[in-house]
């Protein structure tokens, strides 16, 4: 390139020109998304490590901005920019060889340089252009220091040089990042939209077909009834299994610790299972270690995700002979426990060749699985990530066609008494719960069918519902109505449940209504935003009718 050109701004002070390309190259700065963001480790040891290497008190990594020069890494000082007029780097990025100054005093461009002329006192200058793959000169990496000196040997030449190239890739890696970044963005909105449109219709079906279990039917109604729920629950089923791989990838996976009873979970799931084995003329054996405690500290709904999964797939697998379901004692450290959680079955095993890929996601032990038993390949991936969350594991021990043995080996806290008393006096008034509800609720929800749905849970609680079939109507009728609670659909046409709450939040006479946010998009991100706008809980789809009894007795006044 060729040698920068000067304009005068005053006697003995000379700024540089812009570059040519000025534009371009402003619009290749503002692609690498890394002006006025924060500091990152391995720029700072990259000017650490040249200022210890030339010896100088300074070393930036510079970017030159439109009207300033910004400093991505400053080692010895706390300035993170300076007008670009008074840059260095702004002569420095013409060049294509380190540009040096061995002493400010005496060169014409610099000598009453504001920088030289007062703090920090420049005299020594060695910049190095930050040149990307495409040709664009961003800014510089270089060494300052407050004496001027005789001479920039070669080796210091080569240096500075090769450290700069490490600057420009950690530019490109810093890019890659934001659009790594970007692409998990855009995934995690994807997967909340695909949510939203599969949970709300679900919860329609889901809704309807439990209240129509509660009217008349005959035993060939009810057979066709329960093979909708059970096609319904399965489908959930998959689609809380993705929205899982998701938080995961997203590293948004919450584990929720609280009192449970462990042989109850377990058991439950036992129960869960027979009539299916019992189809199948499989029997499934469960056995509760004695020494082991009941109570336990933990996620039991992950427990249960994971030991669901496994007697799931034993049933499916399994043709005859046996499952047995194990819980064995391992070790005791102060008031935690090691166990293990073994679930063995006599079905048709995994080939040796493919059990070290059967918990990764998407795998399966060959694609006939797919074709002869169904799944997606997923659940395994998941129960491998929540024991490892959990602190635990789980390993599998199979040959072909004589079965297979999952082991979970997990550490859990002991339950003390009063951890179990207070556990225990919770359900108690939950048990208490069956009296009926006189409370008037504004349902905000657009769907019709998840209006009906809706409307008729209340209903039979004993509630007087309201429908309110946008958020501008919403806010109108809680201004006009005295209401108890209002639950708050987050997607509606015209007004949302987000924007509409953040205006019935204005009004101060309002400000003692609870309002319980209704939505299919069931991620962690989508909680938040409605606590930031002033929603008082949440209630995910498809709803569950002992769920939103619940949220209605605590929040209902």
């Amino acid at each position: 390139m060729e040698s920068a050109k000067h304009k005068a701004i005053s006697d003995g002070w000379i700024a540089a020109e812009k570059t040519p390309d000025e534009e371009a190259r402003q619009k290749a700065l503002d692609h690498y998304c890394i002006l006025d963001t924060g500091p990152a480790e391995n720029f700072d040891h990259i000017t650490e490590l040249l200022s210890r290497q030339l010896g100088t008190a300074f070393a930036l990594v510079s970017l030159v901005d439109k009207s300033r020069q910004w400093f991505k890494s400053a080692c010895g000082i706390d300035a993170t920019e300076t007008p670009r007029d008074m840059a260095f780097c702004a002569h420095a990025i013409w060049s294509d060889k380190p540009f040096v100054v061995l002493n400010a005093l005496e060169d014409e461009r610099f000598r009453k340089n504001p920088l030289v002329d007062s703090e920090p006192h420049i005299r020594f200058y060695a910049g190095m252009p930050l040149i990307t793959e495409d040709g664009y000169r961003l800014g510089t990496l270089c060494a300052i220091d407050t004496k001027p000196r005789k001479s920039l040997s070669k080796q210091e030449e080569d240096i500075l040089s090769t450290l700069a190239k490490l600057v420009v890739d950690a530019m490109a890696l810093h890019l890659a990042n934001v659009e790594m970044k970007k692409q998990s963005d855009a995934k995690s909105i994807f997967l909340a939209n695909m949510s939203h449109e599969i949970r709300t219709p679900m919860n329609g079906v889901i809704g309807m077909a439990n209240l129509l279990g509660k009217t008349k039917l005959t035993k060939k109604q009810g057979n066709y009834l329960e093979a909708i729920l059970q096609s319904g629950e399965s489908l959930m089923g998959i689609i809380n299994n993705i929205l899982d791989i998701s938080k995961i990838e997203a590293g948004g996976l919450e584990i929720d610790e609280h009192v449970f009873d462990l042989h109850h979970v377990l058991e439950s799931i036992k129960n869960l299972f027979m009539p299916h084995a019992t189809e199948k003329n499989i029997e499934i054996i469960f056995e509760y270690d004695s020494r082991l405690p009941l109570h336990f500290i933990g996620d039991s709904g992950r427990i249960r995700q994971i030991i669901t999964n496994l007697v799931n797939n034993a049933v499916k697998f399994t043709h005859e002979g046996s499952i047995s379901l194990e819980v064995k004692f391992l070790s005791k450290n102060k008031d935690i426990i090691s166990l293990e959680m073994i679930v063995k079955d006599t079905g048709v095993g995994i080939p040796a060749e493919h059990q070290d890929k059967i918990f990764d996601k998407f795998s399966q032990s060959d694609a006939s699985t797919t074709n002869t038993y169904g799944g997606t390949g997923l659940g395994l991936s998941i129960c491998r990530t929540l024991s490892d969350v959990m602190g635990g594991s789980i390993c599998v021990d199979s040959e072909q066609e004589k079965g297979s043995t999952f082991t979970v080996s997990l550490p859990l806290s002991i339950a003390k008494k009063s951890h179990i008393d207070q556990a225990m006096k919770a359900t108690k008034n939950d048990d208490m719960s069956d009296k009926e509800i006189k409370a008037r609720i504004l349902v905000a929800e657009d769907n019709l069918i998840n209006q009906m749905v809706i409307r008729s849970m209340l209903e039979s609680f004993g509630c007087t519902v309201d429908i309110a079939e946008n958020g501008n109507v919403a806010i109108e009728l809680v201004e006009k109505n005295q209401y108890d609670l209002v639950l708050m659909d987050c997607l509606m046409p015209e007004k949302d449940g987000y924007q509409a709450t953040e205006e019935i939040r204005k009004n101060k006479k309002l400000a003692g209504l609870a309002i319980v946010a209704l939505t299919a998009d069931a991620f962690k991100e989508n909680q938040k935003k409605c606590q930031e706008a002033g929603m008082n809980d949440f209630l995910s789809k498809p709803l569950q009718e002992e769920c939103l009894k619940e949220k209605i007795q605590q929040w209902a006044r």
